[in-house]
């Protein structure tokens, strides 16, 4: 019994991963701020990550706001790409970040909480996941300084000085789409 045959498939209709295996990139969005934060802790400070320059229009698959909103105008299978370059300055203590994604307004799956100790540190966080998502759906992406920390922390980008043009700008926040076709 051949792998086509247990899946029910006719032999004019096998599928050939070489071949029938297609994805497509939709965007690369990456911020051009040099630093993204909250002004202060807990939720009413909290802020939604923006990814760089709108992209996009009601008939793209997929568009992005100004504001980071990703608005899924096609239904399909998508890989998301998020990427957060974070820190913190200021004084003393320990500053606690949490981030978030929101779908259609309601938070998905978990926060990630990161712990910075030292007013000199940052930190990268990547996620890269494949969703089957239907159209109309808004996805959102947030960062708050929870109340139990120090009130500094947030997104950070770092320009290169030395041999200036050598090494690419490092973005607060970049993410990329794709869709599998």
């Amino acid at each position: 019994m051949t792998y086509s045959k247990s899946l029910g498939l006719s032999s004019s209709s096998d599928f050939n991963p070489t071949t029938d295996l297609n994805i497509e990139r939709l965007f690369d969005g990456e911020s051009v701020a040099s630093i993204q934060q909250p002004t202060g802790t807990g939720v009413a400070n909290a802020i939604q990550i923006e990814f760089g320059p709108a992209f996009g229009s009601g008939a793209s698959p997929v568009q992005m706001g100004v504001d980071g909103t990703i608005t899924i105008n096609t239904a399909g299978t998508y890989r998301i790409k998020v990427a957060l370059q974070f820190g913190r300055t200021g004084s003393a203590g320990v500053s606690t970040l949490l981030f978030r994604v929101r779908v259609n307004g309601v938070q998905a799956g978990r926060s990630i909480a990161a712990k910075i100790e030292n007013a000199n540190a940052e930190q990268y966080f990547e996620n890269d996941t494949w969703l089957t998502v239907p159209a109309a759906t808004e996805l959102k992406f947030d960062l708050m300084r929870d109340d139990d920390g120090n009130n500094s922390g947030g997104l950070f980008a770092v320009e290169p000085t030395v041999e200036a043009g050598s090494w690419s700008f490092a973005p607060t926040a970049a993410i990329r789409f794709e869709r599998w076709v």
